[in-house]
């Protein structure tokens, strides 16, 4: 691998990953108030639903995807083009047979819930033929999508980052288009769901167009025999990526399922608007560790170690620093933004603070695996993924029973933050506690260092945040300002406060990352 291009890609794409996180979060200032305001309550639970439903069946791919990198980077190494080409052949099969999968599922499924076999609370039956479609369309989507990324993946391998991040940046403008221009005309969720398909379907085609024509993929079929060797190698290693995937699919939908069935849609709606922050944070994390994925399976490849340890640094400071630049400015801001944010959504006033303490709680709780998000990549460059996958998925398993429970048994009030009770129980032993421990004694990261940094950023936001609230406290007369002015007010003062401790006691690592710039031709 070529590091200095292999860099100059890397930092374009960060900075394109960054600006389409961006992007994304000034479109959510826009389309989910608006879509709420066109559909309501119960219909954006069943459409928030639907999504949730399919991403746990994309389980399927036993996590196959993750792998894609890592035995291309191996087989190329081992028998040049060839050896990359009968590997996206094996692939090829595999992703293949995963989509028609998800799309078997997706679709008994539909017919589940069209038949009342499986039901979701607060729907009526006279919405079982709405719910059935919204399921369907979004199993034909999910299964077109898990197939051509395929291609995508491939794009990442060759380090076309920017591209890639410019790609599922328009994808997405395009999909809050078509649905926006679906309701002004007056269709519902159903038409939403249909417009999403539709540009998945262009989304898979440019990957596939592009793939093949500019960067010149080669796919080609092993004999039978190699073919099987192939398969048991890569789910081999893949289905301990697949514990993983499961463990994130407890961490992104089982709450909502499991209000579904107990609390109604309203609460998915109010609990998805509360995981809304958390998603853009848990973008730009993986945004970071997809992109530094081809370099990390290549340090490791070449045993250098000590460079791996450095750029995880590099990159957890990076992404450290951001988080909890977030973090701190939702705690300073939310609640002025969300009710500006979601004002014609029909929110009781209890509704908009169970959504700010779901966001900020959700924030907080993920500062510390999102920022450590590279260590997962170091792991399966290494093939030590292991145990920590295994042991996440067993603590993931335990939370649920926890979070039914809550559920079920808290004060009424309260049972909307039984999904985010019981999963804190797993994040904290098996996040904060268990990978932090292996990562030191097995993967011999600097943990002390990362710690050390993380504590004093978390500082810096501490801080920050509290100059605003005290200075509320102390002049009354800014209580009397109107939501714009304090969102404005509050959000400059944390935010000049955050940058000057930052950069007066990181100036000395600055100007090094600056200089090691210059002198390499890349950060």
């Amino acid at each position: 691998m070529d590091f200095k291009k292999s860099k100059t890609s890397i930092s374009w794409g960060i900075f394109a990953n960054y600006f389409r996180i961006a992007v994304l979060l000034l479109l959510s200032l826009f389309y989910p108030p608006f879509l709420l305001s066109q559909v309501h309550k119960v219909d954006n639970g069943i459409l928030s639903f639907a999504i949730s439903l399919l991403q746990v069946v994309t389980l399927l791919s036993l996590g196959v995807e993750n792998s894609y990198v890592r035995f291309a980077t191996k087989k190329e190494k081992e028998r040049g083009e060839e050896g990359l080409s009968k590997i996206n052949g094996s692939y090829f099969v595999l992703f293949s047979v995963v989509s028609v999968l998800i799309l078997l599922f997706g679709t008994v499924l539909a017919f589940l819930y069209k038949n009342g076999i499986l039901r979701i609370e607060e729907v009526p039956s006279s919405s079982f033929d709405l719910v059935f479609w919204v399921i369907l369309i979004t199993a034909f989507s999910s299964s077109i999508s898990f197939f051509f990324s395929l291609f995508m993946w491939f794009e990442v391998y060759r380090s076309r980052f920017l591209l890639h991040q410019i790609a599922m940046l328009l994808m997405k403008v395009l999909t809050i288009g078509c649905a926006c221009l679906s309701l002004l005309f007056g269709g519902g969720i159903l038409w939403v769901s249909f417009a999403t398909l539709i540009v998945e379907i262009f989304y898979g085609l440019f990957n596939f167009v592009f793939s093949k024509k500019a960067l010149h993929m080669s796919i080609s079929f092993e004999p039978i025999k190699e073919l099987k060797k192939d398969m048991r190698e890569i789910l081999g290693f893949s289905i301990f990526i697949f514990l993983m995937l499961v463990v994130s699919q407890i961490e992104n939908n089982a709450g909502r399922i499991i209000l579904s069935n107990t609390l109604g849609a309203t609460s998915v709606t109010v609990f998805s608007y509360g995981l809304e922050f958390y998603t853009y944070a848990a973008l730009l994390s993986k945004g970071v560790s997809d992109t530094f994925s081809p370099k990390m399976n290549a340090l490791i490849v070449k045993g250098e170690a000590k460079e791996a340890d450095k750029t995880f640094l590099r990159a957890s400071f990076l992404q450290m620093s951001i988080l909890l630049l977030l973090v701190g400015g939702f705690a300073v801001v939310g609640r002025d933004f969300l009710a500006l944010w979601l004002s014609n959504g029909g929110l009781s006033d209890a509704e908009f603070h169970q959504i700010y303490w779901i966001a900020l709680l959700n924030l907080l709780l993920w500062c510390i695996p999102l920022s450590q998000s590279v260590g997962v990549e170091i792991q399966r460059a290494s093939n030590k993924h292991k145990f920590l996958s295994f042991s996440l998925f067993v603590l993931a398993l335990l939370s649920l029973p926890i979070s039914i429970l809550l559920t079920l048994y808290l004060p009424e009030s309260y049972r909307i933050y039984g999904p985010l009770i019981g999963n804190a129980f797993f994040v904290v032993l098996g996040y904060w506690i268990l990978s932090n421990v292996y990562y030191k004694k097995v993967l011999s990261l600097s943990i002390g260092s990362y710690f050390l940094d993380f504590g004093m950023v978390f500082l810096f936001a501490f801080l920050s945040a509290l100059v605003p609230f005290l200075l509320f406290s102390f002049i009354p007369a800014l209580g009397n300002l109107n939501l714009w002015a304090n969102l404005f007010i509050k959000g400059f003062v944390y935010l000049f406060f955050f940058l000057l401790f930052f950069l007066l006691f990181y100036r000395k690592r600055i100007a090094s990352f600056r200089d090691e710039r210059k002198l390499r031709g890349s950060p």
